[in-house]
């Protein structure tokens, strides 16, 4: 089983604080997706589709970095520093 891990003050962080609740319980959905299945960041086209306005906010955030196309759909967690 592997874990997840955070920072206690990530909910703090300037990136995280101004998301929204629905975009913030993605973020942490996503992280966990990644670590499930080890993909060191990559995001499925699938697990970023159904929510297409949560991942923009992401984005936008600069939480998540859309690339240019890929097996992944060019979508991966940024690094949140």
């Amino acid at each position: 089983m592997a874990w997840v891990r955070l920072d206690d003050k990530f909910p703090q962080h300037p990136k995280v604080a101004g998301l929204s609740h629905a975009g913030f319980r993605r973020f942490i959905v996503l992280l966990c997706w990644c670590n499930q299945y080890e993909t060191d960041g990559v995001i499925a086209p699938a697990e970023a589709k159904p929510r297409p306005g949560e991942v923009r906010e992401l984005v936008a955030a600069g939480l998540l970095e859309i690339g240019e196309g890929g097996a992944s759909g060019g979508r991966s967690v940024a690094d949140p520093r």
